[in-house]
């Protein structure tokens, strides 16, 4: 049985580290990513909350392991400079749609 490897190399200085995992990343490499950002958790919370939305710490560290919040996977994301489905690809389409919203429809 042949193994089939495809190795892509770029020599684009954009190219962000996190396009590389196939798998969602470990929660402590998403921590160590944010800390060569010069950033923490707690700085991300702090930052929420002068922006009027505030946001606990426990959610944005649950968020790393679990489906929690939507939207902290974004305040993740977007201090990393990449989209949700980068760091966690089980959990968003191809589409950048996140899997398990459900629709909500309003009665009538």
């Amino acid at each position: 049985m042949a193994l089939d490897i495809t190795i892509e190399t770029s020599t684009d200085k954009s190219t962000s580290i996190l396009r590389r995992y196939a798998v969602d990343m470990h929660p402590e490499d998403i921590k160590a990513a944010i800390r060569k950002k010069g950033g923490s958790l707690a700085a991300l919370t702090r930052a929420q909350a002068a922006a009027g939305k505030p946001i606990s710490i426990q959610a944005l560290s649950q968020s790393l392991q679990a489906r929690v919040s939507e939207r902290c996977e974004y305040i993740i994301a977007d201090f990393l400079e990449v989209h949700p489905r980068e760091i966690w690809p089980s959990r968003y389409r191809a589409n950048g749609t996140r899997i398990g919203n459900a629709c909500r429809q309003v009665a009538a």
